[in-house]
């Protein structure tokens, strides 16, 4: 049983995205306890945005999805990582600031208002941290 889809609408400043990806299943392969794909010749985590957003710890080897997968290709410093979503609603444009007094949990920037929707900003920097594997040193 995947993640319980969280309540609200959320977006991502077109900034972060470097592109949007659909890989099906039969992609996706894992590395250690990681979902990974292979995107432009480079082996790339699976970041699932519900479980990251809600705390909740992926269940060892646990499939993200039984079909086809959305993600949001985020780029930092050289190194990719797929966000996977629900699915993708629309892009809009606004020029407001983002108002970032609540932000409940770390990976979210605050919150904007687009029609008459209250919408959540993520910032994929910070989940990219928060949802990354941490590097094994040697003793």
């Amino acid at each position: 049983m995947g993640p319980l889809p969280l309540p609200g609408v959320f977006a991502v400043p077109l900034a972060q995205v470097n592109r949007l990806e659909r890989f099906a299943m039969r992609d996706v392969s894992t590395s250690g306890k990681m979902p990974v794909v292979i995107y432009r010749e480079r082996i790339v985590p699976l970041l699932d945005c519900s479980r990251l957003l809600s705390d909740a710890p992926a269940p060892e080897g646990e499939v993200l999805a039984s079909e086809d997968i959305c993600t949001l290709i985020f780029e930092n410093e050289g190194n990719y990582c797929a966000f996977v979503v629900n699915r993708i609603l629309d892009i809009a444009v606004s020029n407001d600031a983002v108002d970032g007094l609540v932000r409940q949990r770390s990976g979210v920037a605050g919150n904007i208002v687009i029609g008459d929707r209250l919408v959540t900003v993520l910032d994929f920097g910070s989940l990219a941290r928060v949802g990354m594997p941490r590097p094994v040193t040697a003793a």
